[in-house]
């Protein structure tokens, strides 16, 4: 039985949902620097609308433009886990935290576990646990795209 109503567990999920969105605020910031500073052409204005997935390839053509392979390997590397990491973003940032209740096999209540289902796919959800895991990851992530990312500014800047 599936039901979608507020538990006393929320804040707990809010924290670390929250943490996660932050973290993807900052990774969306770096695309948007990465538009107005890496581009030879004035092309934020027409670009900007762009949602991420779109935005990281247009990123990616002009980082393996504008920079020698060897250079930029990291950051394309670091971009294309975002966008695989979105895709659970998606699902965190969309889907209400539901209550799956457990029966057992003479019908009474034996389990409750709170889980973030998508709405589109029930076989699509996230725990408690993968929720901190998830956002350790996107932390790290973030971390590591903007020294990347400074790295590559400051090689435009000394040429």
């Amino acid at each position: 039985m599936r039901n979608r109503f507020k538990t006393k567990g929320r804040d707990k999920w809010a924290e670390y949902i929250g943490k996660t969105i932050l973290c993807f605020g900052d990774i969306e910031f770096i695309t948007f620097e990465c538009l107005i500073n890496f581009s030879q052409d004035n092309i934020f204005k027409s670009t900007s609308n762009l949602s991420l997935n779109p935005r990281i390839g247009l990123i990616i053509n002009i980082v393996e433009n504008r920079f020698d392979k060897e250079v930029c390997a990291k950051f394309i590397s670091l971009l294309n886990e975002v966008i695989k990491q979105a895709q659970k973003r998606n699902l965190i940032a969309h889907n209400p935290l539901n209550l799956d209740i457990y029966e057992d096999e003479i019908g009474d209540i034996s389990e409750f576990k709170e889980v973030i289902y998508s709405l589109r796919n029930y076989d699509t959800k996230v725990s408690f646990d993968e929720l901190i895991s998830f956002y350790e990851s996107v932390h790290s992530l973030s971390e590591s795209l903007t020294k990347e990312y400074q790295f590559l500014y400051n090689k435009l800047v000394l040429e």
